[in-house]
């Protein structure tokens, strides 16, 4: 027995999934990759110049500490406190904005595919 593919050929077997599967690998490679960049450029990069205008931010106050949200903080530390923040801040706020984004189904196209082909829809 022989099977019609999405492209209209006739194979003994569907092999779309294969296909899916190498997009897939692909996009894991891309996404490893693409991690590993921000990563890097986010603390090995962006961190210690941070951490130098912090520096630059202390001498100016004439002290060896940066006041930040009446929190008198190390310059060497406030990197790590706006990871810290950051992370919080988008535990709590993205679960609320992602639900916001994706919208719920439809009852029509929910009930459209439980009818079966040829079915009209109750009026």
């Amino acid at each position: 027995m022989t099977d019609t593919n999405a492209a209209g050929s006739t194979g003994i077997a569907n092999l779309e999934p294969l296909a899916q599967a190498k997009d897939q690998k692909a996009w894991y490679w891309y996404d490893w990759a693409n991690s590993a960049y921000v990563t890097t450029i986010g603390t090995v990069m962006f961190g210690p110049y941070f951490i130098s205008l912090a520096d630059k931010a202390a001498e100016n106050a004439g002290g060896d500490r940066v006041p930040v949200l009446g929190m008198n903080l190390e310059p060497g530390s406030i990197f790590f406190w706006l990871i810290t923040a950051s992370t919080i801040m988008g535990a709590f706020l993205l679960p609320p904005w992602v639900r916001s984004q994706t919208a719920p189904p439809t009852r029509s196209a929910c009930s459209a595919s439980s009818r079966g082909p040829g079915r009209r829809s109750p009026r």
